[in-house]
């Protein structure tokens, strides 16, 4: 495996395990909303406004900021250092967001901005090598995954194999640490988009330098 694909593959195993985290933990600690798997958001919405006829802006508003979010990637996709911007935006928001106080208010304003970045990610980290994943929730990846044993693809196995693990285990983690530390177990893990900016830059570095070099 050449360098260049193993970086891509950690930075892919990275995202997806704040996507898992980021979910376990506005769930738990945050009024039982996801950041970006919506479609729970919308379950709920309707199941409330059935079963209690309330309509919930704790749901609704996730969604509409998860679609803004979805929005401004794609305006942003013609910027070169697009993706530069959307680490930039997850770092700020998962350090921001764990200082925020737990309660009905802040805890809205927390899933909106979660939701928005968490889009951003979803939008413009879609792919890793050849293979396309998504690091914010795991239903396409059991599609692909159930697709590469068909293909009997041992490499696609093996990748779809890992984000699906990897997810769950930021799941477990997000539960774990979101009961024993509360809303500050989101504040360590910005560290992580700290890390993968540090390693995008770096990369487009050597890029232009190489392309440099070649001119």
């Amino acid at each position: 495996m050449k360098k260049e694909s193993f970086v891509h593959i950690v930075i892919a195993m990275l995202l997806t395990f704040c996507g898992g985290f980021c979910d376990a933990y506005t769930f738990i600690t945050r009024g039982g909303v996801f950041a970006s798997m919506q479609t729970g958001n919308l379950i709920k919405l309707f199941v409330n406004l059935i079963d209690k006829q309330t309509f919930e802006w704790m749901f609704f508003l996730p969604i509409i900021f998860f679609i803004l979010g979805c929005v401004i990637t794609v305006l942003s996709q013609k910027w070169k250092h697009e993706y530069i911007l959307t680490m930039v935006l997850l770092f700020v928001s998962f350090l921001g967001c764990g200082f925020c106080p737990q309660n009905d208010a802040w805890n809205l304003v927390c899933v909106c901005i979660l939701s928005v970045t968490g889009a951003m990610q979803f939008q413009a980290f879609r792919h890793c090598m050849d293979y396309y994943y998504t690091s914010t929730m795991c239903t396409n990846n059991m599609r692909l995954f159930s697709e590469s044993i068909v293909e009997r693809n041992k490499g696609k196995i093996l990748f779809y194999l890992s984000v699906i693990i990897i997810f769950s285990i930021g799941c477990v983690v997000g539960v774990v640490l979101s009961k024993e530390m509360g809303i500050y177990s989101l504040c360590p893990f910005s560290s992580i988009y700290l890390i993968v900016l540090i390693i995008e830059i770096i990369m487009r570095t050597k890029k232009r330098e190489l392309e440099s070099q070649l001119a």
